[in-house]
């Protein structure tokens, strides 16, 4: 009896951790808000980026944004990523910066979905979670760093937490979109592809 209580508690511990994983951790007030206008700050941050007088720039930013979300393939998404990163707005002289490319990566991490960029000069890592009713995107919780600062898990420093959305455009090309990072922008958008 006491063999079969223990296994029932150990069976209820494992679910009860894989579901954990599964669940955004609780998100601040501020990054809430973040998630909640994401649709309003991309559609304004993107306009503005258009303006841009750098029209090479601009071309990269709308072949970015070219493709509709599909279903997230979870067990797609492991492995290495060449990421480019475009920051929309933030400055009235500089609406849109777009970056060579660098690395990313998505691992497994105790059982847990993680995104990081490790290679350029900022980096974020952060875990990502399924959208409740929403299957074309994950939960992006991460916290971006710079240079060889050791990564942050979210929630650690509040000022460095970034929350965002991770779409997937086809079985090789995935959209990290980021409201209102911490760094300098208004909207970031990460595109990965392999």
């Amino acid at each position: 009896m006491i063999r079969i209580a223990a296994a029932v508690t150990a069976a209820a511990l494992m679910v009860t951790s894989v579901l954990a994983q599964s669940l955004p951790p609780p998100l601040t007030l501020a990054d809430r808000d973040r998630l909640t206008q994401f649709d309003t700050n991309r559609m304004a941050a993107v306009a503005d980026a258009m303006t841009a007088t750098d029209k090479r720039d601009t071309a990269v930013l709308t072949a970015m944004l070219e493709g509709k979300p599909i279903p997230v393939v979870r067990g797609s998404l492991t492995g290495a990523w060449t990421c480019r990163t475009a920051k929309l707005g933030g400055s009235d002289t500089l609406k849109l910066v777009v970056y060579q490319t660098f690395k990313c990566v998505i691992r497994r991490e105790s059982g847990a979905l993680v995104l990081q960029k490790t290679t350029g000069s900022q980096r974020t890592k952060g875990v990502l979670y399924p959208a409740p009713d929403k299957p074309d995107r994950l939960i992006f919780a991460g916290a971006g760093t710079v240079n060889d600062e050791p990564p942050l898990s979210y929630g650690k420093i509040e000022r460095q937490d970034e929350v965002g959305y991770l779409f997937q455009i086809s079985p090789r090309r995935l959209r990290l979109e980021l409201p209102r990072p911490q760094f300098e922008s208004d909207f970031n958008i990460i595109e990965l592809t392999r």
